[in-house]
């Protein structure tokens, strides 16, 4: 088996960088950023175009195939890193707690978040509702004063695409 390691070594970074890119257009299309997701696609594909062809002239090494789908597999990997960093959008987070807490709200409060409240019902007994809008950013912040207190509350997190007014977004 003769195999080029250069070639190897180039397909495999080529996809590296290619997939990253490719997760970041994606997010860009879903938030709605038009200008980041057209150039980053472009240098996605303009990368793929040359990693695909270095693969497909070496396809009598298994290796080249390896290094292909292992710079993928990787290039998730550090796409799903990156995108974490960023940490774009919004998140809405729904606290749900046993009792009116009123040291978690002043908590959150305290560290600079808004929050609406309301009061809900559960199967047996009365709940308190808070909902907080709030940069994905500063979410592991929010969640962290959530757990310190008030550990028995059920939460939940969901992506927002678009918001606008509100208290300190």
């Amino acid at each position: 088996m003769n195999f080029d390691i250069a070639a190897v070594f180039m397909i495999f970074a080529l996809r590296l960088v290619s997939v990253p890119l490719g997760i970041i257009r994606a997010i860009m299309v879903v938030r709605g950023i038009k200008h980041i997701a057209v150039t980053s696609g472009f240098i996605e594909e303009f990368i793929w175009i040359i990693a695909i062809y270095k693969a497909i002239t070496q396809l009598d090494s298994i290796i080249s195939i390896v290094a292909y789908a292992g710079g993928y597999g990787a290039g998730v990997l550090i796409g799903m890193l990156i995108e974490e960093k960023l940490a774009f959008g919004l998140t809405a987070v729904n606290i749900i707690t046993s009792t009116d807490n009123n040291e978690l709200k002043k908590e959150i409060q305290k560290s600079g978040f808004g929050i609406t409240t309301f009061e809900a019902s559960g199967i047996a007994d009365k709940r308190q509702f808070i909902k907080v809008i709030t940069p994905r950013r500063r979410l592991k912040k929010l969640l962290h004063i959530c757990k310190h207190n008030s550990c028995d509350s059920f939460i939940t997190v969901e992506d927002i695409r678009n918001a606008r007014g509100g208290y300190r977004i």
